[in-house]
């Protein structure tokens, strides 16, 4: 299945499975109150190959699973490059973007939710309902990056 089909699935499972329609400022607060659960990280490698970035998840203990904290960095970084394919950078190695890898480290590439963080957070409706808001916004947004991207599934 190719990376904007899974893309596409994804966004098309959120939107049909809780039908929200979040607003900005909504957001920016779950993604803070997001933050605060979990481990891992997402990193981010602009100057992996010229004109290719490289998107890593790291949560090897859980899989590269995303918590809570690890949904707030993605939805950062969709920002962040939602500057660059607007020419809102001075980095050569940032205007020259044409493509991105989506890879997990240690030889895995996500195991999906991270389950530690549903006791600590979505254990009731309204705080999942807050976390698909988030999640559908932020790969929403990715998809439409003007960018080739490619998840490097092991």
């Amino acid at each position: 299945m190719s990376s904007l089909l899974f893309k596409r699935a994804v966004t098309s499972f959120f939107s049909e499975r809780f039908r929200l329609s979040p607003v900005r400022e909504n957001l920016n607060l779950i993604r803070e109150e997001l933050r605060k659960f979990g481990q891992g990280s997402i990193e981010y490698n602009s100057s992996f190959s010229p004109g290719i970035g490289l998107i890593t998840l790291h949560n090897s203990e859980r899989h590269n699973a995303l918590s809570g904290k690890m949904m707030a960095e993605l939805a950062d970084l969709v920002d962040k490059l939602e500057h660059i394919t607007q020419g809102k950078t001075n980095s050569k190695n940032e205007t020259d973007l044409i493509a991105l890898i989506l890879s997990g480290d240690e030889n895995t590439f996500c195991s999906g939710l991270d389950l530690s963080i549903a006791n600590d957070h979505i254990l009731t409706t309204e705080n999942g309902k807050k976390m698909s808001s988030l999640m559908q916004d932020t790969l929403l947004r990715f998809s439409r990056l003007p960018l080739i991207s490619i998840a490097a599934i092991e």
